[in-house]
Protein backbone atom coordinates (compact mmCIF):
# COMPACT_ATOMS: atom_id res chain seq x y z
CA UNK A 1 0.00 0.00 0.00
CA UNK A 2 1.36 3.58 -1.35
CA UNK A 3 -0.25 5.40 1.45
CA UNK A 4 -0.39 5.04 4.77
CA UNK A 5 -3.57 7.60 5.16
CA UNK A 6 -6.96 7.94 3.69
CA UNK A 7 -8.69 11.00 3.42
CA UNK A 8 -11.84 11.77 4.23
CA UNK A 9 -12.30 15.26 3.77
CA UNK A 10 -11.52 18.77 4.23
CA UNK A 11 -13.29 21.00 6.88
CA UNK A 12 -14.30 24.11 4.93
CA UNK A 13 -16.11 25.98 8.13
CA UNK A 14 -17.91 25.84 11.54
CA UNK A 15 -21.47 25.29 11.98
CA UNK A 16 -23.81 26.42 15.03
CA UNK A 17 -22.06 27.88 18.34
CA UNK A 18 -21.46 24.07 19.62
CA UNK A 19 -18.24 23.30 17.62
CA UNK A 20 -19.85 21.08 14.82
CA UNK A 21 -17.74 21.32 11.49
CA UNK A 22 -18.98 21.29 7.32
CA UNK A 23 -16.94 18.88 5.88
CA UNK A 24 -16.60 18.75 2.18
CA UNK A 25 -15.94 14.93 2.42
CA UNK A 26 -13.83 12.82 -0.41
CA UNK A 27 -15.12 9.57 1.22
CA UNK A 28 -17.95 7.60 -0.80
CA UNK A 29 -18.54 6.05 3.11
CA UNK A 30 -19.38 8.41 4.79
CA UNK A 31 -21.93 7.32 7.55
CA UNK A 32 -19.31 4.80 7.91
CA UNK A 33 -16.38 6.67 8.36
CA UNK A 34 -18.01 9.33 11.24
CA UNK A 35 -19.68 7.00 12.77
CA UNK A 36 -20.23 8.01 16.81
CA UNK A 37 -16.76 6.84 18.30
CA UNK A 38 -14.41 6.60 15.76
CA UNK A 39 -11.17 7.87 16.16
CA UNK A 40 -10.10 9.96 13.04
CA UNK A 41 -6.70 12.11 12.75
CA UNK A 42 -6.40 15.91 11.56
CA UNK A 43 -3.77 17.05 9.92
CA UNK A 44 -1.84 20.47 11.16
CA UNK A 45 1.20 22.25 10.09
CA UNK A 46 3.51 24.37 12.37
CA UNK A 47 4.80 28.00 11.82
CA UNK A 48 7.82 25.41 9.89
CA UNK A 49 5.33 23.74 8.23
CA UNK A 50 5.86 20.73 10.30
CA UNK A 51 3.17 18.19 9.72
CA UNK A 52 1.55 16.45 12.57
CA UNK A 53 -1.87 14.39 12.86
CA UNK A 54 -3.51 14.62 16.20
CA UNK A 55 -6.38 12.60 17.27
CA UNK A 56 -10.15 12.88 17.38
CA UNK A 57 -13.08 11.01 18.41
CA UNK A 58 -16.30 11.19 16.32
CA UNK A 59 -19.33 12.14 18.82
CA UNK A 60 -22.07 13.25 15.99
CA UNK A 61 -22.45 12.59 12.14
CA UNK A 62 -25.37 13.99 9.58
CA UNK A 63 -25.45 14.87 5.90
CA UNK A 64 -27.59 17.85 4.95
CA UNK A 65 -27.18 18.98 0.84
CA UNK A 66 -24.31 17.24 -0.07
CA UNK A 67 -22.12 18.08 3.43
CA UNK A 68 -21.39 16.67 6.27
CA UNK A 69 -21.58 17.74 9.68
CA UNK A 70 -19.19 16.21 11.85
CA UNK A 71 -18.91 17.20 15.99
CA UNK A 72 -16.03 15.93 18.07
CA UNK A 73 -15.60 15.25 22.06
CA UNK A 74 -13.98 18.18 23.28
CA UNK A 75 -14.93 20.25 20.79
CA UNK A 76 -17.55 21.92 21.85
CA UNK A 77 -17.62 25.88 20.80
CA UNK A 78 -17.25 27.41 18.13
CA UNK A 79 -14.15 29.06 19.47
CA UNK A 80 -12.60 25.33 19.89
CA UNK A 81 -13.76 24.74 16.52
CA UNK A 82 -12.77 27.46 14.33
CA UNK A 83 -9.21 26.51 14.37
CA UNK A 84 -10.22 23.28 12.39
CA UNK A 85 -11.08 24.84 8.95
CA UNK A 86 -9.19 23.94 5.91
CA UNK A 87 -7.59 21.01 8.13
CA UNK A 88 -8.32 17.73 6.25
CA UNK A 89 -9.55 14.81 8.02
CA UNK A 90 -7.73 11.30 8.01
CA UNK A 91 -7.89 7.88 8.61
CA UNK A 92 -5.26 5.10 8.98
CA UNK A 93 -5.57 2.94 5.45
CA UNK A 94 -5.29 -0.69 7.87
CA UNK A 95 -8.32 0.09 9.89
CA UNK A 96 -10.77 1.22 6.67
CA UNK A 97 -12.53 -1.90 5.42
CA UNK A 98 -14.43 -1.68 1.95
CA UNK A 99 -16.98 -3.76 0.53
CA UNK A 100 -16.19 -6.57 -1.60
CA UNK A 101 -15.30 -5.36 -5.18
CA UNK A 102 -14.25 -1.54 -4.15
CA UNK A 103 -11.03 -0.21 -4.01
CA UNK A 104 -8.96 2.43 -3.06
CA UNK A 105 -7.91 4.97 -5.96
CA UNK A 106 -4.34 5.41 -4.41
CA UNK A 107 -4.50 1.21 -4.33
CA UNK A 108 -5.38 1.62 -8.23
CA UNK A 109 -2.61 3.82 -9.80
CA UNK A 110 0.07 2.15 -11.06
CA UNK A 111 -1.75 -1.22 -12.17
CA UNK A 112 -0.47 -2.61 -15.73
CA UNK A 113 -3.49 -3.09 -17.81
CA UNK A 114 -3.42 -6.37 -18.95
CA UNK A 115 -6.23 -7.49 -22.09
CA UNK A 116 -8.11 -10.02 -20.64
CA UNK A 117 -8.22 -12.34 -23.86
CA UNK A 118 -4.54 -12.18 -24.61
CA UNK A 119 -3.06 -11.38 -21.89
CA UNK A 120 -0.94 -8.90 -23.45
CA UNK A 121 0.49 -5.01 -21.15
CA UNK A 122 -1.64 -2.60 -22.41
CA UNK A 123 -1.24 0.41 -20.41
CA UNK A 124 -0.31 1.84 -16.59
CA UNK A 125 -3.04 3.15 -14.27
CA UNK A 126 -1.96 6.95 -13.80
CA UNK A 127 -5.14 8.10 -12.09
CA UNK A 128 -8.46 7.60 -10.85
CA UNK A 129 -11.15 9.52 -12.56
CA UNK A 130 -14.54 10.41 -10.56
CA UNK A 131 -17.15 11.27 -13.33
CA UNK A 132 -21.17 11.44 -12.70
CA UNK A 133 -21.03 8.54 -15.17
CA UNK A 134 -18.89 6.00 -13.74
CA UNK A 135 -15.30 5.94 -11.73
CA UNK A 136 -13.08 5.96 -14.62
CA UNK A 137 -9.46 4.98 -15.29
CA UNK A 138 -7.16 7.29 -16.75
CA UNK A 139 -3.97 5.25 -18.58
CA UNK A 140 -1.12 5.74 -20.72
CA UNK A 141 0.32 3.53 -23.04
CA UNK A 142 4.06 2.78 -23.14
CA UNK A 143 5.49 5.76 -24.98
CA UNK A 144 2.59 7.25 -25.86
CA UNK A 145 1.96 10.95 -23.55
CA UNK A 146 -1.67 10.61 -24.43
CA UNK A 147 -3.94 9.70 -21.60
CA UNK A 148 -7.14 7.18 -22.30
CA UNK A 149 -9.68 6.29 -20.25
CA UNK A 150 -11.34 3.16 -19.20
CA UNK A 151 -14.79 3.08 -17.31
CA UNK A 152 -14.31 1.33 -13.74
CA UNK A 153 -17.75 -0.82 -14.77
CA UNK A 154 -18.18 -4.81 -15.07
CA UNK A 155 -18.24 -4.52 -18.61
CA UNK A 156 -15.00 -3.44 -19.43
CA UNK A 157 -12.99 -4.82 -16.00
CA UNK A 158 -13.02 -8.32 -15.60
CA UNK A 159 -10.26 -8.77 -13.16
CA UNK A 160 -8.74 -6.74 -10.34
CA UNK A 161 -5.78 -8.25 -8.58
CA UNK A 162 -4.37 -5.11 -6.19
CA UNK A 163 -1.11 -7.19 -4.50
CA UNK A 164 -0.20 -8.00 -7.70
CA UNK A 165 -0.65 -4.52 -9.20
CA UNK A 166 -2.50 -5.68 -12.62
CA UNK A 167 -6.27 -4.78 -14.19
CA UNK A 168 -7.27 -7.18 -16.82
CA UNK A 169 -9.53 -5.46 -19.20
CA UNK A 170 -11.99 -6.16 -21.68
CA UNK A 171 -9.84 -4.14 -24.63
CA UNK A 172 -13.06 -3.66 -26.82
CA UNK A 173 -12.01 -1.71 -30.86
CA UNK A 174 -11.59 2.60 -30.09
CA UNK A 175 -10.66 1.49 -26.03
CA UNK A 176 -7.25 2.71 -26.33
CA UNK A 177 -7.00 4.05 -29.99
Amino acid sequence: MENEYLQLGKIINTCGLKGEVKVYSTTFFAKQRYKKNNEVLIEFFDENGEKSLQNFTISSYRNFKGFDYVSFKDIDTIEKAKPLIGKFILIKKIDAKLPKGYYYFDDLKNCKIIDFETKQELAVVSDVKEFTASITLQVKKENDNKNYYIPFIDHFIKKVDIENKIIEILNIKGLLD
